[in-house]
């Protein structure tokens, strides 16, 4: 997200609603409110870089699933509104793809911090923007994937996975370790790290042959099998 944004609230709760753009408000974060759950044109058409979803709203974990599947909202930030005490609400939308959670009764303040450290972690690093592994190319400023030449449609989770194993050169990662990286740090707790295994299966698939390359190191995680003619700029596969 870059620092004037727009986001997108989806409720039908005024209270849920008004918390929610107080919130707003306070970071000048212009709000665009929906009572429903149809909002993947909206998103297109309005391009926020932030959505606000309550889980309470008929469809939102499918929402939420379908818009991570879609790469026009690749770069879009969810945070999930979740019922007190709900682990089961709380999972189902961080493995939908949701970055974060927030239960009710919504607190403004910790709304806020939350917004911000979503910010924080989505400014662009003073780091390469691509990488690339024999026939896979990533180009982090665009959001982008390709294999063979070939565009790529990777979820959010699946590009963030990608790219920890990547820059990681072939040191093995564990899974409590890709669970920060791919989802932030208040989002993951009761999130099981089985979570990782589900979405580098779909990384998997996708990958097609290159797959083989992800290589899951028993009791710890996965690691990235690096040659070294990547390393030293040659191509190969």
């Amino acid at each position: 997200m870059q620092n004037s944004v727009k986001a997108l609230v989806a409720t039908r709760d005024e209270t849920v609603t008004a918390a929610v753009c107080a919130a707003l408000d306070q970071l000048q974060i212009e709000a665009v409110t929906r009572s429903d759950a149809d909002v993947p044109e909206l998103i297109r058409r309005e391009q926020p870089q932030l959505l606000i979803l309550h889980a309470e709203l008929p469809g939102a974990v499918t929402l939420c699933r379908t818009l991570r599947g879609d790469p026009a909202a690749a770069e879009l930030a969810i945070i999930a509104i979740t019922p007190e005490g709900s682990v089961p609400d709380k999972v189902a939308a961080l493995e939908a793809g949701a970055d974060d959670c927030v239960t009710e009764p919504l607190h403004v303040d910790e709304l806020v911090a939350r917004i911000k450290a979503l910010r924080r972690r989505a400014s662009p690093a003073a780091t390469n923007s691509s990488l690339k592994a024999g026939s896979i190319e990533m180009d982090l400023e665009r959001w982008t994937v390709t294999l063979g030449g070939r565009p790529m449609e990777l979820t959010k989770m699946e590009f963030r996975l990608l790219q920890a194993l990547l820059e990681a050169k072939g040191r093995a990662l564990s899974r409590d370790f890709l669970l920060e990286k791919a989802w932030s740090h208040g989002a993951i707790h009761g999130l099981d790290t089985r979570t990782v295994d589900v979405h580098i299966g779909r990384l998997r698939r996708k990958l097609g042959d290159a797959a083989h390359y992800i290589i899951t190191v028993r009791n710890v995680g996965f690691r990235f099998e690096i040659l070294p003619e990547w390393i030293s700029g040659r191509t190969g596969h």
